[in-house]
């Protein structure tokens, strides 16, 4: 005899095979629960990154008003925050503008001057990408949180990682008068100094300077001294004295050097100061920036006698004179110095 309970069914079946029915269901929705968690938990994982040999590519556009526009290509991630400087080489002009990355590409300016095209002359553009820690979150997922996942050789290590690139350009302004025709010019002569501090560098442990060439010369560039401090060219100041330099930082980050913190002295073989010389700066901008890793060559320029054959040049320390004019203190202990001669 079958019991009551074991023949009643439900929807067709028995109660067992409700019961079965119903233990498959809950085993399907809780595979069904567990494998939704695992799309979601993949899809929401971050990815490893690999690293990412960066490039920044600029190119220079100039307008028919002389503005610049600067434009660049990268493989840095959309939303990359970019600066971007303009500066002619003798440091009268400085611009920036900040620009963030599309699709690969980005724009800056039109760069001016007071509102006007830019002077004739030659100038630098200059990329950066600033600190990981100044861009978006979806940035530094790419380049890592330090900007670890970053390589090539615009990469600086600093207290973070920089991506910087640099271009030379022209700004050529149209003349409307014709050109003159070139009238042949004598190239001038070089007399070398070869004696003390050159070929030698000072260093303080962050930046390094290092003397490697002196020349005198009657002009520069079809320019012959002025001196308007000594009396000028009447007076006698009839040569400029040419150092040639070599800037470096020791450290990760970047030095700005003042090239009119170089100072330079002419004195007797007793000691004593004939006089300080003005300097003329005919080449060198005013302030080079010197990366870690990167040393730039550059020259400054003085006007002298021809009669000194005694020279003492510091950066940013002088020297100390006692009043009957003998040197009293020299800045070697405190400032870069280099003493040289003929």
């Amino acid at each position: 005899m079958h019991s009551k309970h074991t023949n009643t069914r439900f929807f067709g079946m028995t109660w067992w095979q409700l019961v079965a029915v119903g233990f498959l269901f809950i085993m399907v929705l809780l595979l069904f629960v567990l494998f939704s968690w695992f799309v979601f938990s993949v899809q929401n994982k971050e990815a490893i990154t690999s690293p990412l040999l960066v490039y920044i590519n600029l190119s220079t556009h100039q307008l028919s008003d002389n503005r610049v526009l600067v434009r660049g290509s990268t493989n840095l991630p959309d939303h990359t925050i970019i600066m971007v400087w303009v500066r002619d080489e003798q440091g009268e002009y400085s611009a920036q503008d900040k620009v963030t990355v599309s699709k690969g590409k980005f724009e800056a300016g039109p760069f001016s001057w007071e509102g006007s095209g830019l002077r004739g002359g030659w100038y630098t553009v200059e990329a950066l990408m600033p600190y990981p820690s100044v861009q978006p979150e979806s940035v530094r997922r790419i380049i890592g949180e330090r900007g670890e996942f970053l390589v090539g050789s615009q990469v600086i290590f600093d207290d973070g990682v920089l991506v910087r690139a640099i271009k030379r350009f022209e700004v050529i302004v149209p003349t409307p008068s014709p050109l003159p025709m070139p009238t042949p010019t004598v190239t001038p002569v070089k007399i070398p100094l070869t004696r003390g501090d050159i070929g030698k560098s000072w260093s303080n442990g962050e930046r390094r300077i290092s003397l490697l060439s002196v020349y005198r010369t009657p002009s520069l560039n079809g320019v012959k001294p002025f001196g308007k401090w000594h009396g000028g060219y009447e007076a006698g100041f009839t040569q400029f004295l040419v150092i040639n330099l070599r800037l470096e930082r020791l450290k990760p980050g970047y030095e700005d050097f003042y090239m009119t913190a170089f100072w330079l002295w002419a004195y007797t073989p007793d000691k004593r100061v004939e006089y300080q010389a003005d300097q003329y700066l005919y080449k060198s901008p005013r302030v080079i920036r010197v990366y870690y890793q990167k040393p730039v060559e550059t020259s400054i320029a003085f006007e002298v006698l021809p009669t000194s054959h005694n020279f003492i040049m510091c950066y940013k320390y002088g020297i100390a004179i006692e009043p009957s004019g003998k040197i009293a203190g020299e800045c070697g202990s405190i400032g870069n110095e280099f003493k040289f001669g003929d």
